[in-house]
């Protein structure tokens, strides 16, 4: 057929042959692309009907659109009547030749098991079933990209039957049991299968041999599979616990499904990716182990030469020191410590400590992201309730997201012992959760387990995960603590879908994000009306409306505290409630006496809290209490060691302390961290500015506006550093900005206020600090603090306003 064009296709080249047709690589006359033939044998298609239900079939697949499914574009007759299919063509060659050289390393025997077990999801859940999955039907990319290929050929040989002819020894030695004794077949003896095919990548050889075909067939119905760990010594254990589960003969104990299958095979892969990693550090260390010997043999033998000839060869009194000659002293590269603070140091070493990390999605759906991050913060904010456990916040552990790296670094980075990590697959209302706890110093399991369940019981098995790690921690767990651990705030499921919907826009911390992250909190309330935690969330919500949306504190405040007094009411254990209450009543009642009792019973609650650490800092500097509030601040830190926000704000609680330079060296080393943090570049520009380094404050101003979307209190604090720095238009500019602004929407004048006092007008600045009193607006209780209104300190009037909100006794 070399040479000739059947429609429009020229044939170039033969490709393969077998029992199911011949495939060429041919050229698209019209379209100018190569692509493939596959030429069906006439025994296949003689029946009129197995060949409509053939056709049903190949266009049903070619519907699929699946990176790792062969694209099929057409079915067609030659004028013969025969039957040829026209595929994609792909030149990488089939995973039948690349198993003649022998086994597939771990990490290439696995990826292209997962490939192939996401195509096949993908066409269980359009019902389409392949039946003969094998490594003739798996081929390879010229980039290594894994398509499986012939779907429907299968059936179209005579369904789950054996009897036709042309099918060789190679495809039964991959049939499951029921489609050996010609039962009716499903999708997990497509799975069945793929396990067949990956104890061949892994060891080089079939799970069941035989010389003829009857002794096959009648070893795969009744014979075990030999262990694969008898086959290659060096398998990893859950490498080899995933081959057996596919290869169980009763499918009703296999996997029941592709996604379960595909799932287990992406934790091994991670596990041993990580532990590869861990070897070959260690070889590394190794090697330089040898070498420092080496060295340090060679530079012995120099030492002892040099001796000998000091001793015996080197004029006497040319070592003798001069008299004049004076010792240098020692120099030092740390900061001494006391015993305290070293014994401080030790305890927190040995102390139990763990950073749970995002859950990966593994459900076909993206948008279940929030499912994911959900649970683990649950489980998160469960752990946390237990003393004498450091558990690292959220908003630090969940830095790694999608990253893939190695759980000893994410260890040094948080400072802890132990990690969490996870997978959820979400089919409908099924659920598929894998966890495990990973020692950090050799990168070794603790514990893991994988949960098949319901939707209704997610609940159950973030319990299960919390009680495991309590125990594999050997953290002791008192009653109380107990009853906190496996406290529920609601049993309705929607409810508690909505409330990780809500959580997932609250930490967004965009104005957009808070708004969106309201209306779910109120839904699952609805839906709940005793539901405490979707109380909190709304008044964290409230609380924080007026700085990343501007919405007036006389609209926001009334209503967070109203939330958090209702979360205290149905649960007045809730330390996030307390902390709540605390926040608000502090920024926009302005009662700190109030403020502080909340936030001891708060961390008394719950002393793993970090944001009650963080805000509790706050309301120290603004009391003026500085040593204390840094203390709180790096208390948060200890327990949320990346988050930005507390990190600048440490830096705050630094300049306010009187701590000028080491507050610009932290803040720079947070913006190190992250260079996309707007809060960071105000503080460091505010700084530079109240110390009358006008130039130099513009610039991180500057930076921090255009990172916020030119935010109003940021553009306000622009407008004054050019007004302090002589660039009196530039703040013009701001200024009318902002004033066209408010004619649309709310801007607080306490913002104006910062702009005319920076332009010397002092009286219109003390009227608009009249009105944001009025309005309570919640910066108001910084006047004390060094950032704000340097000009205005020396008058009276801001002296009595102090006293007006109780800053001064």
């Amino acid at each position: 057929m070399i040479g000739e064009t059947i429609s429009h296709y020229k044939i170039v080249e033969k490709l393969g042959e077998g029992g199911m047709g011949e495939v060429y690589k041919a050229e698209d006359t019209r379209l100018k692309r190569i692509l493939a033939l596959k030429f069906l044998p006439a025994r296949l298609t003689d029946d009129p009907e197995a060949r409509i239900r053939f056709v049903q079939e190949a266009q049903a697949a070619s519907a699929l659109d699946h990176s790792n499914i062969c694209t099929i574009y057409d079915i067609k007759e030659t004028d013969a009547g025969q039957t040829y299919i026209v595929m994609a063509c792909y030149e990488g060659g089939g995973l039948d030749d690349l198993l003649k050289r022998g086994p597939l390393p771990f990490d290439k025997a696995l990826e292209t098991a997962i490939q192939v077990a996401g195509g096949l999801s993908r066409a269980h859940e359009e019902g389409i079933v392949h039946r003969d999955i094998k490594p003739a039907n798996i081929i390879f990319t010229e980039r290594g990209e894994a398509k499986i290929v012939d779907f429907g050929i299968a059936k179209l040989a005579g369904g789950t039957k054996l009897t036709r002819t042309g099918s060789t020894l190679g495809t039964f030695a991959y049939m499951s049991p029921e489609q050996a004794r010609g039962d009716e077949v499903d999708h997990r003896s497509d799975i069945w299968s793929l396990g067949v095919v990956l104890f061949e990548m892994v060891t080089g050889k079939l799970p069941f041999e035989a010389e003829y075909q009857a002794a096959l067939l009648y070893s795969i119905i009744n014979d075990e599979p030999k262990p694969a760990g008898e086959v290659l010594e060096d398998i990893p254990a859950e490498l080899e616990a995933a081959i057996v589960r596919a290869l169980e003969k009763n499918p009703e104990k296999r996997y029941q499904s592709a996604e379960e299958m595909l799932c287990d095979l992406k934790v091994v892969k991670k596990t041993i990716t990580k532990e590869t990693a861990a070897v070959t550090a260690g070889n590394g260390r190794k090697k330089r182990l040898n070498k420092a010997v080496l060295f340090a043999s060679i530079a012995a033998v120099l030492v002892v030469i040099f001796s000998l000839f000091i001793l015996f060869l080197w004029p006497r009194g040319e070592l003798e020191p001069s008299e004049t000659d004076e010792a240098e002293p020692a120099e030092t590269t740390q900061l001494p410590i006391s015993e305290e603070e070293a014994e401080t140091v030790e305890i927190e070493r040995q102390r139990p400590s763990i950073a749970v990390l995002a859950f990966e999605n593994m459900s076909p759906d993206p948008d279940q992201d929030f499912f994911c991050d959900g649970i683990s913060e649950e489980i998160i904010n469960r752990l946390a309730n237990v003393e004498g456990l450091k558990v690292i916040a959220r908003s630090s552990s969940f830095q790694f997201k999608g990253e893939r790296i190695d759980v000893s670094e994410i260890g040094r980075q948080l400072n802890v012992s132990t990690v969490l990590e996870g997978s959820v697959r979400k089919s409908g209302n099924s659920l598929r959760i894998v966890a495990q706890l990973i020692d950090v110093s050799d990168n070794s399991h603790m514990w893991s387990d994988s949960f098949d369940r319901e939707l209704k019981d997610i609940f159950s098995v973030q319990d299960e995960i919390s009680l495991a790690i309590v125990d594999v921690l050997k953290v002791k767990l008192l009653g109380a603590e107990r009853a906190r651990l496996l406290k529920r705030s609601t049993d309705d499921v929607e409810a508690h879908n909505l409330y990780l919907r809500g959580l997932h826009y609250w930490n967004q911390r965009t104005g957009q994000g808070l708004l969106t992250a309201i209306d779910y909190f109120q839904r699952a309330i609805d839906r709940d009306p005793n539901y405490a935690l979707a109380y909190v969330g709304l008044a964290d919500c409230y609380n924080l409306l007026d700085i990343y949306h501007d919405s007036p504190a006389y609209e926001t405040s009334s209503k967070a505290k109203a939330a958090a007094i209702r979360a205290l009411e149905i649960d007045g254990t809730l330390a996030e409630a307390h902390t709540s209450l605390a926040y608000a009543i502090s920024r926009f009642d302005w009662d700190l006496a109030a403020a502080e009792s909340e936030f001891k019973s708060a961390l008394e609650l719950n002393p793993n809290y970090a944001t009650g650490h963080f805000w509790y800092g706050e309301i120290l500097t603004i009391v003026g209490r500085n040593d204390e509030s840094i203390a709180a601040m790096k208390r948060a830190l200890e327990l949320d060691p990346i988050s930005q926000i507390i990190n600048t704000m440490l830096g705050w609680a630094y300049w306010n302390a009187g701590h000028d330079n080491l507050a610009i060296s932290h803040l720079q080393k947070t913006i190190e961290l992250n260079p996309d943090f707007s809060a960071a570049y105000h503080i460091l520009g505010y700084i530079y500015y109240q110390l009358g380094q006008y130039e130099k404050a513009i610039q991180p101003i500057e930076k921090a506006v255009e990172l916020s979307a030119r935010n109003g209190r940021l553009l306000s604090a622009l407008a004054a550093a050019y007004a302090k720095a002589g660039r009196y238009e530039d703040a013009i500019v701001i200024l009318e900005e902002l004033e066209a602004r408010s004619e649309r929407q709310y801007v607080s004048p306490f913002f104006f206020a910062q702009i005319y006092e920076a332009l010397g007008e002092t009286d219109t600045a003390f009227e608009l600090l009249e009105k944001a009193y009025e309005e309570r607006h919640e910066f108001m209780i910084f006047l004390k603090t060094r950032d704000f209104f340097d000009e205005l300190r020396s008058d009276p009037r801001y002296d009595e306003l102090l006293k007006r909100i109780g800053l001064e006794q």
